[in-house]
């Protein structure tokens, strides 16, 4: 047996220091989102052979899983062979590796206590003595930590650990082991994941939930979220619609408005944590979230406070005296629609720092604002409006230079919170707007709204070659479409091979449109090769086979499989049944197999029609000195 098998030999393990990372998510504690197999029916069928001492026990181990040895239930000292044929071919350890016995009809392994737990169509296992930690890495929400998983732990179990630590939706999630994809029905074992291995999260972030926040200083604000943002995101996107464009960089980290142990995001009456995912505190598309301060909240000496502005209008404020002047500065920017940041607010004639406390302000106390136009850019001061309907009911309105170019304006929009604006065709009617136009040039209506609307994006196609390509597709191209597209652009065969997104295979009709499948902007999808088969090694006393095991879908497919194969001794199908079963369930779970879509998504417009080149049917019309004549109405 195992000719070519190297003796066995412990698991090399090297330190790695995991300071700064959270603390260790035990996953006994959870008993929601678990993949126990024993979620099946636990009565699968057993092949009659001629008596139970005619069926052989099998032997497998997690470190060669696509190997299993056959016993003989007659010897005496069964476990002790078994144990030291372990020892030698399979790299047992009793010390970090024990033994369990999977019985046939059952799904779950249990340990085994004495030799006569061994029954005949039974199959031992070598597994991990205990669970082991990997380390988990996700850069886009720079953070990392660790994980106790089990060996034979499917990497959806892995992706609901992820979930429950960290909020991000297991549809959202994408797992990657030196540099190879996970499919969600795979074990862990399979990818060969050991003791203190690093995984690697990447997050697919589609934007297609759309919340109301409704602020303190009377606005409310509609954005364009995903469910993988934090209550920090939802923050960052309204501060930057109460700022200039050159806003200080201390605007960035919210201390220089109000520190974040001052405000207050709530969802249902329930706090947002700061840095958790928004899926992960049920916040779905149509959620009202409500931002306030702690003393607006517990209404802690409340104040009214008259502020003049130098037209002479008087605006009353209602603060609390330990609330900081930025405060006071929102709640002006909220009735003026002036910048936060440029503002300056006068007490008794002496210009107050935002960041102090308000403290008490005494009946007839002069507060006058003040506006720096040195800081005024010419968007905000000689700009043109422009009215662009983002979909779902939401028309933004940005004011920009007339003789800025298209680009610039979708950059703005980017700016205030639109995802991926850049991305979209700017629409009057079918005709998209091109980027280097200027305003002045090609919209001339500035009273009816634009449009944008999705025709082309780009995504990333991992090859299994390990080249990445980043190309653009239509909306309309279908997934057959983009197969014919990809073995042009790699040169090789897209016949037998698989699309995988989210650790799921795309398995809708070649007819469906990859963004009807879920495909968005900047999307990662991986090509996998469609393996036709599986083998697995059987090694008997003096023979072995090589089992050819087609790709299954339905656990009838296992039994005809192993009943049809004439090489296969009569003693040993019960055995192979009985761990082939287990080795495949996940593969016939719904859960692994489909990919789960939101239940409410509120994407972006996609074009539908087919859009025409503005330039093509309207000439552009050149004004004599239209160069003087600009400078001439920015002046004005």
């Amino acid at each position: 047996m195992f000719p070519t098998a190297r003796p066995g030999k412990g698991i090399h393990t090297e330190h790695q220091d995991l300071t700064g990372f959270t603390h260790a998510y035990n996953a006994e504690s959870d008993t929601t989102d678990t993949d126990s197999d024993e979620s099946l029916v636990n009565d699968l069928p057993v092949v009659k052979v001629r008596g139970p001492e005619n069926q052989s026990v099998g032997l497998w181990s997690y470190l060669r899983h696509d190997n299993i040895a056959i016993f003989k239930p007659k010897a005496k000292s069964l476990l002790k062979t078994m144990k030291n044929f372990a020892v030698k071919y399979l790299g047992y350890e009793p010390h970090h590796q024990k033994l369990m016995i999977l019985y046939p009809g059952q799904l779950t392994p249990s340990e085994v206590k004495d030799k006569y737990d061994i029954r005949p169509g039974s199959v031992v296992m070598v597994m991990p003595s205990s669970k082991k930690y990997v380390k988990v890495e996700i850069n886009q929400m720079k953070s990392s930590f660790s994980l106790l998983v089990d060996a034979t732990s499917t990497v959806y179990k892995v992706k609901c650990q992820v979930k429950r630590f960290k909020g991000i939706p297991i549809h959202r999630q994408e797992i990657l082991f030196k540099e190879k994809v996970l499919e969600n029905n795979r074990r862990l074992f399979e990818y060969r994941v050991r003791n203190k291995s690093t995984l690697y999260v990447m997050i697919l972030a589609h934007f297609d939930i759309l919340i109301n926040v409704y602020t303190f200083w009377g606005k409310v604000y509609r954005f364009y979220m995903d469910p993988c943002n934090t209550g920090i995101d939802v923050i960052h996107a309204i501060f930057t619609r109460t700022f200039s464009k050159d806003r200080p960089k201390d605007a960035g980290t919210h201390e220089y408005c109000i520190p974040l142990h001052n405000l207050v995001l709530s969802h249902n009456e329930k706090l947002v944590v700061w840095d958790s995912c928004l899926a992960n505190q049920k916040v779905k598309s149509g959620s009202n979230l409500l931002l306030t301060t702690v003393a607006y909240q517990n209404a802690t000496d409340l104040q009214q406070i008259t502020v003049t502005t130098e037209n002479g209008e008087r605006y009353h404020v209602i603060a609390s005296k330990y609330d900081r002047w930025s405060v006071v500065s929102f709640i002006l920017h909220g009735l003026t629609n002036v910048p936060v940041d440029l503002m300056q607010i006068y007490k008794n004639e002496q210009q107050m720092n935002l960041s102090t406390m308000v403290g008490h302000i005494p009946p007839g106390t002069s507060i006058v604002m003040n506006v720096v136009m040195t800081h005024i850019k010419s968007d905000v001061m000689f700009g043109v409006p422009l009215w662009i309907n983002i979909g779902n009911g939401i028309t933004e309105n940005i004011k920009i230079a007339a003789n800025k170019t298209v680009r610039s304006a979708k950059k703005k929009l980017e700016r205030l919170g639109v995802p991926y604006a850049t991305m979209y065709e700017l629409v009057a009617g079918n005709n998209k707007i091109s980027n280097t136009s200027r305003i002045y040039d090609v919209i001339y209506d500035m009273k009816s709204p634009l449009f944008l609307k999705l025709e082309k994006f780009p995504i990333f196609v991992h090859t299994p070659d390990g080249v990445i390509y980043k190309t653009y597709i239509d909306v309309k191209q279908t997934i057959g479409q983009f197969k014919q597209k990809m073995q042009l652009k790699s040169g090789k065969p897209m016949t037998h091979t698989r699309i995988i997104m989210s650790g799921v295979e795309l398995i809708e009709h070649e007819n469906v449109t990859l963004y009807d499948a879920g495909v968005n902007v900047r999307s990662s999808l991986f090509i996998l090769p469609d393996y036709e088969a599986d083998f697995f090694f059987i090694h008997g006393i003096n023979w072995m086979i090589k089992l050819k095991f087609p790709s299954v879908r339905v656990a009838i497919d296992i039994r005809d499989t192993v009943r049809d194969d004439n090489e296969i001794p009569e003693q040993c199908i019960n055995c192979l049944l009985t761990f082939l079963y287990w080795y495949h369930v996940p593969r016939f779970l719904t859960k692994y197999r489909v990919k789960p879509k939101p239940q409410s998504m509120a994407r972006m417009p996609k074009a539908e029609e087919t859009l025409y080149p503005m330039a093509q049917l309207l000439p552009r019309y050149i004004f004599p000195n239209r160069d003087n004549q600009d400078k001439r109405t920015l002046a004005e």
